[in-house]
């Protein structure tokens, strides 16, 4: 009877532990020190080449010049915000995208949406909310980002 109560116990610690695992700024997929330190510095980046922080103008979806249209139409589009910037891609590799705060992220490189290989986000890290793993090929590409929130900018990193 100890037996079970012990291994019930465990369970339980152990689901809370997972559990608080995932949430705040402990719950993202992969560290996200480096972006952080860009977000929290914009000045210190701005530049076209990673590793940088890229303004976002954000400005209505219907009066945004967005090059592509949003990959995934916002839920409401009258409130829908939007921005985009050019990055340069020094060499062909896996390269971030993360956001301060939410917004549909759309990676375009030679006039198609990049699929992004990985995402994680958490909504409760004060200044981290998203991030997006992305294959891109050297040369230019444009981030877009959507959504009813101001987003004022991006981080863009290589994925170490």
């Amino acid at each position: 009877m100890k037996l079970v109560t012990v291994a019930a116990l465990a369970g339980l610690l152990a689901t809370g532990a997972a559990h608080a695992a995932g949430t705040g700024c402990g719950g993202f997929a992969w560290s996200l020190d480096a972006e952080r330190a860009l977000l929290a510095a914009p000045e210190a980046g701005d530049t076209t080449a990673p590793p940088t922080f890229r303004r976002l103008a954000m400005t209505p979806l219907a009066q945004a010049a967005l090059p592509m249209p949003p990959e995934r139409a916002p839920r409401e589009p009258g409130s829908a915000l939007a921005g985009a910037t050019r990055v340069s891609v020094p060499e062909a590799g896996l390269y971030r995208v993360t956001l301060p705060a939410e917004g549909w992220i759309d990676v375009i490189q030679g006039g198609a949406y990049r699929r992004p290989e990985a995402f994680t986000g958490a909504k409760d890290c004060p200044g981290l909310r998203k991030s997006v793993r992305v294959r891109l090929d050297a040369g230019e590409a444009v981030i877009q980002v959507t959504g009813t929130t101001p987003v004022p900018g991006l981080a863009f990193t290589r994925e170490p």
